[in-house]
């Protein structure tokens, strides 16, 4: 992630802090999180040694069902928050459960480990294991970024699929009905008759199947029922008009994409598109990824920001241009693709722009290209013009000599 700021000094810091989170991994996770919960809470934390010293900051990944309770202020900072987390922990030869709960505001922090239930109130969890106020940390803030996924106006944020989920249900149900229908009719049941009439004119009785003496026989999967004679032999499937009910649920599918845009991505995987033409068919899906993109992005420049503040503190870096305060930690990052054009899509695109009256160098730098990669089109077409001229003009020196010798007239 190309990291743009005015104040250069942090760009090593900012990419220490990754390293010690291992965000190269945890990324994934938090990539995953953020649109199936809705919320994305990020905590800046320190790693001490033996003698209590921090030795790292790092920024955890906290996923938002084990955010209990939280409160926030006009601007979304928050201001209260507290995590329950299920843990495990060895003692002996064994294992036991806990619960690790630990609450941040601007009066300090505190954690616990218990066996009780994550609404338990905190009054009714003992004493705290640790105690200590913000200013211990070198702060006077919560150190926890909490940001939405998309913001409706309630507490918590709305994950990409929540305002989808009845219609998700309703079409889980009718698939569920229509396999249903078709395991329990469509299968063979067939009536076997005998035919013609005995001497005094009544039917002959059906054959005889097997020797239990019932009316019905089950070959593998098929069941045969005996009828009386004169019957006709008919499949007795039911007659369920699987077509419809299979446009029914395609229908409600089509209906459904169209409140998850997203899902037009694996129509695409099996047809031959650009680059360029997968993002014009997946507009509305590109447009709400890249809306995601950067609400996450700004959680990740304040935990950066966070970070730096905490680090700076505890004498983890060095001169880092000036402090949070003075804007110094401000940093956003580059825009780019969300997804990868090909060669032939930009070349496509530069001639499209040069057709409409744009000069080359201006298009191809809109394709990405830097003034180096310019010099060397410029030289290599400068070489390539000499040898075009080299060649035409020994081809007619050639000539010339085989007209003097009277070769050619």
């Amino acid at each position: 992630m190309p990291i743009v700021t005015d104040n250069d000094a942090i760009i090593p810091a900012i990419q220490q802090v990754w390293e010690w989170s291992n965000w190269g991994s945890e990324k994934q996770a938090a990539a995953r999180w953020f649109p199936m919960f809705g919320d994305m809470f990020l905590k800046v934390a320190t790693r001490n040694n033996d003698a209590g010293r921090p030795v790292r900051v790092y920024i955890q990944n906290i996923e938002p069902i084990y955010v209990t309770e939280m409160d926030t202020d006009e601007r979304g900072i928050l201001t209260y928050v507290r995590f329950d987390i299920p843990q495990r922990r060895r003692v002996g030869d064994k294992t036991e459960d806990y619960t690790h709960t630990e609450v941040w505001n601007k009066a300090g922090y505190r954690r616990w480990e218990h066996t009780k239930a994550s609404t338990t109130p905190t009054e009714q969890l003992g004493t705290p294991l640790l105690q200590a106020p913000l200013s211990a940390f070198g702060i006077d803030f919560v150190p926890v970024v909490w940001q939405s996924f998309r913001n409706i106006g309630d507490e918590r944020g709305c994950g990409a699929f929540t305002l989808a989920l009845d219609k998700i249900d309703e079409s889980n149900r009718q698939a569920t009905r229509l396999h249903e229908m078709l395991f329990r009719y469509n299968r063979a049941l067939w009536a076997a008759s005998a035919g013609g009439m005995d001497a005094t004119g009544r039917p002959l009785p059906p054959p005889r199947l097997g020797s239990s003496g019932d009316d019905t026989l089950t070959v593998d999967d098929d069941t045969v029922i005996r009828l009386p004679g004169n019957s006709t032999l008919t499949s007795l499937v039911a007659q369920i008009d699987y077509g419809s009910a299979l446009a029914i649920l395609n229908a409600q599918l089509e209906e459904l994409q169209k409140d998850l845009p997203e899902l037009a991505y694996y129509e695409l995987r099996n047809r031959d598109v650009s680059g360029r033409a997968a993002t014009i068919l997946l507009g509305d899906a590109v447009d709400r990824a890249l809306e995601a993109r950067g609400n996450a992005e700004t959680a990740l420049a304040r935990a950066d920001a966070m970070a730096l503040t905490i680090g700076q503190s505890a004498g983890l870096f060095g001169d880092l241009g000036g402090d949070y305060a003075s804007g110094a930690f401000v940093h956003t990052f580059a825009e780019r693709p969300l997804m990868a054009s090909s060669e032939a899509d930009e070349a496509e695109l530069v001639q499209a722009w040069v057709q409409t009256g744009v000069p080359l160098r201006t298009a191809l730098r809109r394709v990405g290209w830097d003034d180096t990669d310019i010099v060397t089109m410029d030289a290599d077409r400068q070489i390539e013009t000499l040898a075009q001229r080299s060649m035409s003009e020994a081809m007619i020196a050639a000539a010339e000599r085989d007209f003097d010798q009277g070769l050619v007239t």
